[in-house]
């Protein structure tokens, strides 16, 4: 599993260092959306960090729930999987846990955890596979293709907006690793 505060510190690192150069080197000739998208820059950084943290620790909650402690098989199994699949698995797993051993007692934040751990996977896609060669804050992005057509939506984004997808990431890590305790606790 990723430690996050390793993660944090070697980012903060790496922004200090551009943060520093760009002050010293840009800060004359840079205009006021040249400063928003730099923020959004650094915010697209965390959410890449905080969504590849999180599938590292569901990959170690189910290597920790079907493991007989020889994780390389598991480990080499679930490295082929992708994120849905890995959700789909641990969802899936957790719904079979709760309705043998506690009687349905977390099938609702099971779910709700899921629609959470969806609703990331979509973030993560929109930022990742978003049309970034703009020079303004509205980007273009994929929402829905076959092999005849693409469907392209336009969305604004501020660095404000890449906070609030951080701060939800990060609510649903806990979430989830609280969830992932209880269960283990209680088996």
């Amino acid at each position: 599993m990723l430690d996050k505060d390793k993660i944090w510190y070697m980012w903060q690192y790496l922004s200090d260092i551009e943060f520093k150069n760009w002050e010293t080197e840009f800060i004359f000739d840079m205009t006021d959306e040249d400063h928003e998208l730099r923020k959004i820059k650094f915010r697209l950084w965390e959410i890449i960090i905080n969504f590849n943290s999180l599938e590292s620790e569901i990959d170690s909650y189910i290597c920790e729930l079907i493991s007989d402690r020889s994780d390389e098989l598991w480990m080499m199994i679930i490295y082929n999987m992708s994120y849905w699949q890995k959700i789909s698995f641990l969802i899936n797993y957790y719904l079979r846990l709760d309705k043998m051993c506690f009687r349905e007692k977390y099938k609702d934040k099971i779910n709700k955890i899921n629609k959470w751990l969806r609703k990331i996977w979509e973030i993560r896609n929109w930022c990742v596979h978003a049309y970034w060669y703009t020079d303004n804050t509205v980007v273009k992005v994929k929402n829905k293709f076959n092999s005849d057509w693409v469907n392209f939506i336009y969305r604004k984004i501020d660095s404000k907006i890449l906070d609030e997808y951080n701060k939800f990431i990060n609510s649903v890590s806990k979430e989830l690793n609280k969830l992932h305790l209880k269960i283990i606790e209680n088996l």
